[in-house]
């Protein structure tokens, strides 16, 4: 990104603006100071502004405000919109981009979703059934146990006869 920020800005302003120089300290800023561009920004009149030390030395308050006052506000804000533009310029394909992929990711993501959840559904009915096997065993098994619990009262019925009737058998005999 940097690199075409700094191709916009030197196309917009020429290749020693101080756009250009801020742009190419972002994008450099391991770069030694006395390796980048020194920039002489000159005020409308020629006066320097912390560059080589032009014909009017350093800008004092009063050279400051005859610029502001001069009705270079208007200049100022030309050259934010012109600023504005080159970063939207340089930015907005890429958060085109980003759109893009967002878009794509989305649709990934539902896809995925919706693969899960016919997953889930299955697991779902798969447990369902189960469930109702289990309800078959054991209605079975209860099944059984009251069939045995029958056999084991009319066996301790038998007992309990077969024990009065023993009872009867030593009383006479």
């Amino acid at each position: 990104m940097w690199p075409r920020l700094a191709q916009r800005a030197d196309q917009l302003f020429g290749p020693n603006s101080s756009v250009g120089f801020a742009v190419e300290a972002r994008r450099n800023p391991t770069e030694q100071p006395s390796r980048r561009r020194r920039v002489d920004r000159r005020h409308p009149q020629g006066t320097a502004v912390g560059g080589a030390g032009g014909a009017g030395g350093d800008l004092t308050a009063s050279h400051f405000a005859q610029y502001e006052g001069g009705g270079h506000a208007m200049a100022a804000k030309g050259i934010y919109e012109t600023v504005k533009q080159a970063i939207q310029d340089v930015v907005a394909p890429d958060l085109e981009r980003i759109k893009g992929e967002l878009a794509g990711a989305r649709s990934e993501l539902k896809a995925e979703l919706t693969a899960v959840r016919a997953e889930v559904k299955a697991v779902d009915d798969r447990i369902a059934s189960l469930r109702n096997e289990m309800h078959a065993e054991l209605r079975t098994v209860n099944a059984r146990i009251d069939a045995l619990k029958d056999r084991l009262d009319e066996a301790l019925n038998i007992r309990e006869r077969l024990a009065t009737l023993e009872a009867k058998v030593a009383a006479r005999g």
